[in-house]
């Protein structure tokens, strides 16, 4: 995951709308479905029409006296393009108008897709539920097997409904020039992470003091860090070090994650692949 497309479904303020930490917003309205591929149509009334968001790039755009087509672009679905490092970033937005949803994870590799059900939400307050324990350790499996870019949602619904993260997603490149990354589990010396500045986030509001590394993102503090363009665009990356040692990562391990907050007290996690040599 040398580097990471991040795109939206829609972009949406929810910060300043709704007073809560919201990143990588998918707002949805309507009667319809979309699928693991970001193909689908949305209906919906815009008085006098009956509108059909299509979104698909075989689609015709047309009108008559009662209904529109519109063509969109398929969506991203994906859960890392939609700022979800980890499952326990998922947030989702229901009201009294939703009358129905369904969404699913999964993945071409997956071999399996899991369902989510209202009953294995928990509600925060004002509509917003994360996933209940129990399926956010599903899901997080499903991730740290496969990664949070493989891992896609669909979506069904009829009313509407906002996905979003609780954290906003930075770019994380281990061990930058490094291909595969990786980890020897019996060294004592450091790991450098680069956290990339991109058009959309300046990784130099990162407060190092805050960042964690390892297994699940909540290990080891960063022992140092610095400043350079890492990826060559122009711009000023970040470069943090931590101790290899006593980040619960182990034999297994295919994905490793980091968190932190900025200045500003935005939340960010980032993830990126490993390869674990001399294990054994």
């Amino acid at each position: 995951m040398k580097s990471l497309l991040r795109a939206t479904f829609i972009v949406a303020l929810l910060i300043l709308m709704r007073g809560v930490d919201a990143f990588g917003v998918m707002a949805l309205s309507g009667s319809g479905g979309i699928d693991f591929n970001g193909t689908g149509t949305i209906t919906h009334m815009q008085v006098p029409f009956i509108v059909h968001d299509v979104y698909d790039t075989n689609c015709t755009p047309s009108s008559n006296d009662v209904s529109i087509v519109r063509c969109n672009q398929p969506l991203d679905t994906s859960l890392l393009g939609n700022d979800i490092v980890r499952a326990e970033h998922f947030r989702v937005r229901v009201n009294s108008n939703t009358g129905f949803f369904q969404v699913r994870f999964g993945c071409s590799t997956c071999g399996t897709s899991i369902p989510l059900r209202l009953d294995q939400l928990v509600f925060l307050g004002s509509g917003v539920a994360k996933l209940s324990d129990e399926q956010a350790a599903a899901l997080q499996a499903l991730i740290d097997q496969h990664g949070a870019s493989a891992i896609h949602m669909s979506v069904a619904i009829n009313g509407p409904l906002e996905i979003f993260s609780s954290v906003r997603a930075v770019t994380t490149d281990i061990k930058p020039d490094s291909s595969p990354n990786t980890l020897n589990l019996r060294s004592r010396g450091v790991i450098p992470i680069a956290l990339l500045t991109t058009r959309l986030f300046d990784a130099t509001t990162i407060d190092v003091a805050s960042l964690r590394f390892g297994a699940t993102g909540q290990e080891v503090p960063a022992l140092r860090a610095v400043q350079d363009d890492v990826d060559g665009d122009g711009d000023i990356d970040l470069v943090v070090f931590f101790r290899s040692q006593n980040t619960d990562i182990d034999c297994e391990t295919l994905f490793t994650y980091i968190s932190g907050v900025t200045f500003s007290g935005d939340s960010i996690a980032g993830t990126d692949s490993v390869t674990i040599v001399a294990c054994h």
